[in-house]
């Protein structure tokens, strides 16, 4: 087995460099709105060169993608508190959380999210790259092979219907300018769709 060596002084700097750019660059545009922060702005704020920021970031857009590994980190994070019940307990518990942390990001900035994404990604071979779509995937096998959740569908088509649900209704909820309660549509939605896939026992 490989020892992973510490990281250097170096090296540690530059993440936190990175990390502190990142951090920055999201409080100004809650603050200001996504169109109002320029790069000098970010520089400015945290204490950095433009010539540094090139070198962590390509641009503005380039930031809000780094958002996804965000998203990765607290998903694979919160494994351990998943519900010890039935996986539709704690696929619905994924689900919620993934809206939540939607829900808690201000409408501007998620929208400026959405369409770095829509510009810079795939939406189907990026979802199967997320945490977020091998813990809905692994809950939803485990659930069809315990007898759980009835077979007739693939499980990729699930997770990625889910997914799709989450990013429709977060796309409504940023429309809406974030008057929509997405909370309670969430669980109507995953709620209908864990029926969908029940097995009807008798």
């Amino acid at each position: 087995m490989q020892v992973q060596k510490p990281l250097t002084k170096r090296q540690l700097l530059s993440m936190e460099t990175k990390q502190k750019i990142y951090d920055v660059t999201l409080e100004l545009i809650n603050q200001y709105g996504y169109e109002n922060v320029t790069i000098k702005d970010i520089c400015s704020n945290t204490g950095i060169t433009v010539g540094t920021f090139y070198h962590y970031y390509s641009s503005k857009e380039n930031i809000l993608l780094s958002y996804s590994e965000a998203e990765d980190r607290a998903i694979i994070s919160m494994r351990d508190q998943l519900p010890a019940g039935p996986h539709s307990a704690r696929f619905k518990y994924l689900f919620m959380e993934r809206i939540t942390r939607y829900s808690s990001t201000p409408p501007d900035l998620s929208g400026h999210i959405r369409i770095a994404h829509i510009k810079n990604k795939d939406f189907a071979s990026h979802f199967r790259n997320r945490a977020i779509y091998k813990e809905l995937l692994k809950e939803i096998v485990d659930g069809q092979n315990n007898g759980e959740f009835i077979k007739d569908f693939d499980p990729v088509v699930i997770v990625e219907s889910a997914l799709y649900l989450i990013d429709g209704l977060n796309g409504a909820w940023v429309l809406s300018n974030g008057s929509l309660d997405i909370i309670q549509k969430a669980n109507q939605q995953v709620d209908f769709v864990l029926k969908m896939i029940a097995v009807n026992k008798k």
